[in-house]
């Protein structure tokens, strides 16, 4: 039997009659008895109203093959439409090859009713469903829900992948900021090193030039004593030459120079004056020569 299926309301159409829906009454035998005895152990089958359509027959909660003629054929089964490929469907492939989350979803609450529809019973009565009939109904019923299960499914596969790449994200802001926080910590750590050793260099050049300075004033201090040392000496010297020179102006002054007397002449001229005898060499003039 096929089953069309109406999307918008995700409910199965007034199926139609078949052979193999139909079958099963044909060899069955007239019921001995009261035929309303076993439609009342059944309450959905109550008999359909006179003059109903197909429509108001299955709401009624009639079976709609059990009226068949089985000499008549039935209409021809409808092909099943295909189900509906959601739009982002392709666009998510990604998003649904992604395995599932521990936290629970819609399929996981589908998921029993699916099994409580695959195992449901019914009770074979006179005049009741066609169990093919029912199980044909509870395979459309059940091909609805997984179908609506697959279009709902890429909805929570992209929730997921949704989420996932959130906390990949947060998880990538985490190591950027402790990535972060260690750089700078090692920045610091690196600024204060150097720094302390400025400080020790600065430190240590300022000792050395206070020490340079204590050393040249040391030695500037040694030069003036040493200049007046030798002001001093030379002062004294100048003081024993002034007095070696005095001692010696008194003790031997100087000779006054004596002119020579000429004779006079007849005439009272010195044309005929004698020439004078030249004094002997001295000793110095002597050893000059030789």
């Amino acid at each position: 039997m096929a089953l069309e299926f109406d999307d918008r309301a995700n409910r199965p159409k007034d199926p139609q009659p078949t052979e193999e829906m139909t079958a099963p009454f044909a060899e069955v035998p007239e019921w001995e008895g009261d035929p309303d005895a076993g439609a009342a152990s059944s309450p959905r089958a109550e008999p359909a109203p006179t003059g109903a359509g197909p429509g108001e027959e299955a709401q009624a909660g009639t079976a709609p093959g059990a009226a068949a003629d089985p000499a008549l054929p039935g209409p021809e089964p409808e092909p099943a439409p295909a189900p509906e490929q959601a739009p982002y469907e392709t666009v998510e492939q990604d998003a649904l090859a992604v395995p599932p989350a521990s936290t629970p979803t819609r399929s996981d609450a589908v998921d029993p009713q699916l099994d409580a529809l695959r195992d449901a019973t019914f009770p074979v009565v006179w005049r009741g469903y066609d169990v093919q009939a029912v199980d044909d109904y509870v395979a459309a019923v059940e091909a609805a829900l997984e179908r609506f299960e697959e279009r709902t499914t890429p909805t929570i596969a992209v929730q997921r992948a949704l989420d996932r790449v959130g906390e990949q994200t947060a998880a990538i802001l985490r190591q950027a900021e402790q990535a972060a926080d260690e750089t700078t910590r090692a920045s610091r750590a690196r600024a204060d090193d150097r720094l302390q050793r400025a400080e020790r260099e600065a430190a240590a050049l300022h000792e050395a030039a206070v020490a340079r300075v204590r050393a040249l004033d040391d030695d500037v201090e040694r030069l003036w004593q040493e200049r007046q040392r030798l002001i001093d000496a030379t002062k004294a010297l100048a003081g024993q030459l002034r007095t070696v020179a005095e001692d010696a102006e008194s003790r031997f002054p100087p000779a006054a120079p004596e002119a020579p007397e000429a004779p006079e002449g007849p005439e009272g001229s010195d044309a005929h004056e004698a020439p004078a005898t030249p004094a002997p060499p001295s000793a110095e003039e002597d050893d000059r020569e030789r």
